[in-house]
């Protein structure tokens, strides 16, 4: 996982990718696997609590 997370962060700081994921409105934050998954767990809990409100069901 290291490893993985080493070259997507090393990817991340070139000029070439950093731009091309601009172009894509996207903004490169390289971080380590530990903040990542604190993100993802914030956007989950987040957006549980939209699908809540709106009464969006799975079909």
């Amino acid at each position: 996982m290291q490893q993985l997370n080493g070259a997507i962060v090393k990817a991340f700081t070139t000029p070439e990718i950093r731009e091309a994921l601009k172009r894509q409105g996207l903004e490169p934050r390289p971080s380590g696997s530990r903040e990542f998954a604190e993100l993802i767990a914030r956007e989950m809990a987040q957006n549980a609590k939209l699908i809540s409100l709106a009464g969006i069901k799975a079909e």
